[in-house]
């Protein structure tokens, strides 16, 4: 079954080295949410042993395939896991060389590679329609403003990323204006709709990724080359941790000065010339109660933005909301779970978040909003 010696050593390392100590449970949300050993690190990696075996019948192979394929690759278990394993890696690569893994790696491939497959996947399984009622949808036509803010005089590159692109234009569209009131230059790169592999890389099939994370490099690269800066903001915390992390160990590719998009927004505000402009606009917002939900994939919190300028909120206790891998388009039990468990005896009217994944799936709960939406709507109101 596999034939690639490294693949074959990085999928029997982590069940040969795992101590079954049972850390990761404990910040596993699948495991938290289910209480089934099947969907903990820890099972999963017994699971992907005997996959690896091959003389497993259909039926069964099916099952494991469709535990293994509940993990939410949120990597928790990697962060909890004393011995420095990366169980949820193990199990990508894993499920990819069964069948069924085979589907869901052309699926990645597709909605990656075409924008209106894009479309039609996630408007499909997504509630789109609820989210865009939340936004109040302005069609993308934005005026330019301006706070009279000292200028930074900066130039960024913005990637707007498969969401970006399509369901999140007018945040796009917010974000340019803010940045522009501030004095920083931006423009769009690459400028048709391109996605970094997060799905397919997700998917299991490293061969792939690598091409797609070459090819999208090289086209990022010849974009800004003409430009003095090389600062790329990436909007979506999982698209900045693919690009950040995995380019490099994965595929052999990197790119330099990449910024998650709301770390350099709020990096712009807490500039003090800034922050004497903007403070004032923030004391209205300060009697609302907001909920704040850190993506898996964020490397820090928004807990200091929030309380640098007063206003009252509280976190999300749980590290998925459900939309995590593929939970959302073929686990709905599971997702449900996670994004109950999420929301559960939160009081916040209003979440709060930096991945587009995220707030479309707490949207069918709650009102949510990316960040960049809820500082335009601060300065701009």
């Amino acid at each position: 079954m596999f034939n690639d010696i490294e693949l074959k050593n990085k999928i029997l390392f982590d069940p040969e080295v795992c101590v079954k100590c049972g850390y990761c449970k404990s910040n596993c949300p699948t495991y938290l949410a289910k209480l089934d050993e099947r969907v903990s690190p820890r099972g999963r990696l017994v699971l992907s042993r005997k996959i690896y075996s091959g003389d497993l019948g259909i039926q069964d192979l099916f099952n494991f395939y469709s535990d293994l394929d509940t993990c939410s690759k949120c990597v928790e278990c990697e962060r909890a896991c004393p011995v420095g394993l990366k169980p949820w890696l193990n199990f990508v690569l894993v499920k990819n060389h069964t069948v069924f893994g085979k589907f869901e790696s052309l699926f990645a491939k597709l909605i990656s590679k075409n924008e209106i497959f894009f479309k039609l996947a996630f408007s499909s399984f997504m509630n789109i329609r609820r989210y865009r009622n939340d936004q109040k949808d302005q069609g993308g036509k934005f005026e330019s403003k301006s706070i009279n803010s000292s200028q930074i005089n900066d130039y960024v590159f913005v990637f707007p990323t498969c969401f970006g692109y399509t369901f999140f234009k007018n945040t796009i569209d917010k974000l340019g204006i803010i940045l522009k009131s501030f004095g920083v230059s931006s423009s769009v790169v690459p400028k048709d709709f391109a996605c970094c592999g997060a799905p397919i890389f997700l998917s299991g099939d490293l061969k792939s990724f690598r091409n797609h994370a070459r090819r999208f490099s090289e086209s990022v690269k010849k974009e800004i080359v003409d430009k003095k800066s090389g600062k790329i903001l990436v909007f979506g915390s999982t698209c900045a941790w693919v690009m950040k992390e995995i380019f490099p160990v994965e595929a052999g590719v990197s790119i330099s000065d990449v910024y998650e998009v709301s770390d350099y927004v709020v990096g712009l505000l807490s500039k003090q010339s800034i922050r004497q402009k903007v403070e004032p606009k923030f004391v209205s917002k300060k009697s609302r109660d907001f909920l704040l939900h850190k993506p898996c994939h964020r490397e820090s919190s928004l807990d200091g933005f929030f309380l640098s300028f007063g206003l009252n909120f509280e976190n999300t206790d749980f590290s998925c909301c459900g939309f995590g891998g593929s939970l959302m388009f073929k686990h709905w039990n599971m997702s449900d779970s996670l994004l109950l468990k999420t929301l559960e005896n939160k009081k916040g009217s209003i979440v709060v978040s930096t991945s587009p994944g995220c707030i479309i799936n707490i949207s069918r709960k709650k009102k949510a909003l990316h960040l960049v939406d809820f500082i335009y709507d601060i300065l701009f109101d």
